[in-house]
């Protein structure tokens, strides 16, 4: 009896004049015009002055936050709305007793997350301030994805901190000017997909991240989960091979096996030394025809590592992200601990594989976004 691994495939990809950063993930095999709601939340307790707060969020919005989304002859179009004063709804909540304040806040939390968005209508976003103490209050700002992301959040985090912390000393803006808009962004993504020679490139790219039971390799070594990033015409797909027993394992490494004879360049980050070992040995084990050993293979930290080690205190992934990406990843589960999570799944349903495949999603698309930056240097 075959049996078939969980694959998980999610495309980044044009639909009429929006740019795949407006459209969103969908899901390939069921695309519509406009995507499915999806909320990204936030909230901060802390001490503040309400004015400074009010003054923080009184800059001019970027273009993604003033845009709503239309429909013209049947396809997503970007309407993007002049810069208007930003409003700060607040709520006292101190006339209550104070144990039944955290209940109150959380909610109102619920009601504010279960509101949903109309696309044509601009704020894509909502925030709202609650008084929770003398000194202590709660902000909530609420997005629909089609204008922000995760990476969104470590953007607005370090900037709402840097502007409040200059207001609150009377200080002027510490932010320097946007060097580029996402216009520019845009521009340069149609131009850079346009050239043939581009997509002749990236077409033979194959964007690959594992998981594994351990570091030291050898049969015992099992690759539960694979990443695969890859062009398909003008898409940006991601596809998570994930396996939900040992038994699926033979199947797993077949799609593996198949992506990469479609797509023969392997592009990774420290996985020609690792990733590429790993699966080689489970298809050996398997019986299975491949070419993971193949000569082709562009392992990317060896790339960054010649490009930047005389100005990062390191090459690691996450420092690269960090300095070159401006990504900074928040509560995201230490590699280490994956394996501990696939196993209690396995074992009870208990661990936490979400994280694990959020982890994983994170790497290929990093890999993508290093090979960008690397190569317009």
């Amino acid at each position: 009896m075959s049996v078939a691994p969980v694959v998980v495939q999610v495309a980044s990809g044009e639909a009429g004049a929006a740019t795949p950063s407006e459209e969103g993930f969908t899901n390939r095999s069921k695309r519509s015009v406009l995507p499915k709601l999806h909320f990204k939340t936030s909230s901060a307790v802390c001490p503040l002055t309400t004015g400074t707060l009010e003054r923080t969020q009184s800059k001019p919005l970027f273009v993604a936050l003033r845009t709503c989304i239309d429909v013209v002859d049947g396809q997503p179009v970007q309407v993007i709305l002049p810069p208007a004063p930003v409003e700060l709804p607040g709520e006292d909540l101190r006339a209550l007793p104070a144990p039944e304040r955290e209940a109150a806040l959380h909610e109102r939390l619920q009601a504010l997350a279960a509101e949903p968005f109309d696309l044509a209508e601009a704020p894509l976003f909502r925030a709202r301030l609650f008084r929770l103490g003398e000194e202590e209050y709660a902000f909530y700002f609420c997005a629909h994805h089609i204008v922000w992301d995760g990476w969104s959040f470590d953007i607005l985090y370090r900037e709402m901190a840097a502007l409040y912390a200059a207001h609150l000393d009377g200080r002027d803006s510490p932010l320097p000017p946007l060097a580029t808009h996402h216009g520019d962004f845009t521009a340069w993504h149609r131009e850079w997909m346009a050239d043939e020679q581009t997509a002749a490139e990236l077409a033979h790219c194959l964007f690959l991240d594992t998981e594994t039971t351990g570091l030291s390799g050898g049969a015992g070594t099992t690759v539960f989960m694979v990443g695969l990033g890859f062009v398909d015409g003008e898409e940006l797909v991601l596809e998570q091979v994930f396996l939900r027993s040992f038994a699926e394992e033979r199947a797993a490494l077949r799609q593996v096996a198949q992506r990469l004879q479609e797509h023969p360049l392997q592009v990774t980050f420290v996985g020609k030394s690792f990733d590429r070992h790993r699966l080689a040995a489970r298809m050996t084990l398997h019986r299975l025809e491949h070419a993971m050993l193949d000569p082709r293979h562009l392992d990317l930290f060896h790339v960054a590592r010649r490009a930047w080690k005389h100005e990062l205190p390191d090459t690691r992934l996450r420092t690269v992200e960090e300095h070159k990406l401006g990504f900074v990843r928040h509560d995201d589960l230490p590699g280490s601990e994956a394996p501990r999570a696939w196993l209690d799944w396995l074992r009870d349903g208990s661990g936490r594989v979400d994280r694990v495949m959020e982890h994983n999603r994170l790497d290929v698309l990093s890999l993508v976004a290093l090979m960008g930056c690397l190569g317009t240097r």
